[in-house]
């Protein structure tokens, strides 16, 4: 694969941030344009902790555009903006459901938020973002806008006596 799609995601007006997917899972998100620099070989990508990335052709596996189903690096780049956006609508779903199941916030830069129960997390007025509190009293603070999935977690099987 060649870096053309990287290329073409850089030029895009209005810029758009997104993320690089790798074939090893690491998820590299590109927040300016003057972030990344692509040559001939591979390109070089500095994170917003302003460490650098090395990555070649065959290591990109997709795009994934601010929520957007990942673009697969072989199509057409897609330049609408529809797509599947997490709304605070889906988020209250999952909160108000009866019984409550667990379920992960799954964000653009690859980060995982585990919601354990109803009473850790707290819906803005704005409907703009979301806290998520832990068990051990930490807490993130979160834009909906960088939330690419929800899941809820699978629950446990149920326990049957065994059958004699």
């Amino acid at each position: 694969m060649d870096l053309e799609g990287v290329r073409k995601a850089l030029r895009r007006e209005p810029f758009r941030p997104f993320v690089i997917c790798l074939a090893d899972g690491r998820r590299l998100p590109v927040a300016r344009p003057d972030s990344v620099a692509v040559g001939k070989c591979r390109a070089f990508v500095i994170g917003p902790d302003d460490s650098t990335s090395v990555i070649e052709p065959q290591m990109v596996v997709s795009l994934d555009f601010d929520g957007e189903r990942p673009a697969q690096m072989n199509q057409s780049d897609k330049s609408g903006t529809e797509g599947n956006r997490t709304t605070i609508e889906q988020v209250k779903q999952l909160y108000n459901a009866a019984p409550f199941r667990p379920f992960i916030i799954h964000l653009a830069d690859g980060r995982q938020i585990p919601v354990k129960h109803r009473e850790f997390i707290a819906l803005s007025p704005s409907g703009r973002t979301i806290t998520v509190y832990q068990a051990d009293d930490t807490s993130n603070i979160i834009d909906l806008l960088l939330v690419t999935d929800l899941k809820v977690k699978n629950a446990a099987p149920p326990r049957h006596p065994p059958i004699p």
